[in-house]
């Protein structure tokens, strides 16, 4: 049977086909495909790194008719024929859930560090590189990660105050305008107050993409740490960094 792939055509070839087959993983290309067969029996190969929008490679599924078109050299999905209820849809999207049982200090001042992750509870889709830092995805998409991070300030000179710095780094490169600073009290005495600082960022990812979580500090006597609690006087162990990521 013959198969269309892609073409030198500079023309818009644009054909109504069933799909015949749910999203797999192209061997050559390491990108999502779909297959279908148009109104002559024609075969055709769909490369699914351009969807319309609201539409996910979850969402589409043997047995629905599209539209597609070529513009590009490749064929990908146009327009659906009929009603497509994403809400409805039951194929779960990829994830990822990782925290870290270690306490995490940045040694020097002004200096950028990875946070790193030592477990991970639920992963699909998504990989962490030996390091724990590089949370790396495995197909495209867009992705939405939240973060936490349990800051203690160890300084227990009066009410001093030390400050601290999150922000996202794509591909070993710091995203523009994603940082957030925080500032943690101390109180004398040793009295050492915890904070729960986080906040949610998406980014839309190619596969093998990776992201870490950085941090850094104003002051080079430790004082700042992203402590774990393993035994708290009440309720579960506490973690120092989570990080969870979700398909959108």
């Amino acid at each position: 049977m013959p198969i269309n792939r892609i073409s030198n055509e500079t023309s818009n070839v644009v054909r109504r086909v069933t799909l015949t087959t749910n999203p797999f993983i192209s061997p050559t290309s390491t990108q999502y495909m779909v297959t279908g067969l148009d109104s002559r029996g024609l075969k055709w190969e769909i490369v699914l790194d351009a969807l319309p929008p609201g539409v996910t490679v979850g969402s589409v599924q043997a047995g629905q008719q599209w539209f597609i078109e070529r513009r590009t050299g490749y064929n990908r999905l146009f327009l659906y024929i009929g009603e497509l209820n994403l809400k409805t849809n039951t194929k779960p999207g990829y994830y990822a859930n990782y925290y870290s049982t270690v306490t995490q200090t940045a040694l020097l001042a002004n200096t950028p560090y990875a946070t790193t992750y030592n477990v991970t509870t639920d992963a699909n889709g998504f990989s962490v590189d030996s390091t724990g830092s590089q949370i790396t995805a495995q197909y495209a998409g867009t992705y939405q990660f939240v973060f936490t991070a349990q800051v203690i300030n160890y300084n227990s000179s009066g009410s001093a105050t030390n400050n601290l710095s999150f922000w996202s780094r794509m591909n070993g490169i710091d995203v523009p305008w994603s940082a957030g600073e925080y500032t943690a009290f101390s109180k004398g005495g040793g009295v050492t107050p915890g904070l729960v600082v986080g906040w949610n960022f998406i980014t839309e990812m190619n596969a093998g993409d990776y992201v870490q979580l950085m941090w850094g500090v104003d002051n080079s006597s430790n004082y700042l740490q992203l402590a774990a609690q393993p035994s708290p006087p009440y309720g579960p162990a506490i973690p120092s960094v989570t990080i969870t990521a979700q398909q959108l």
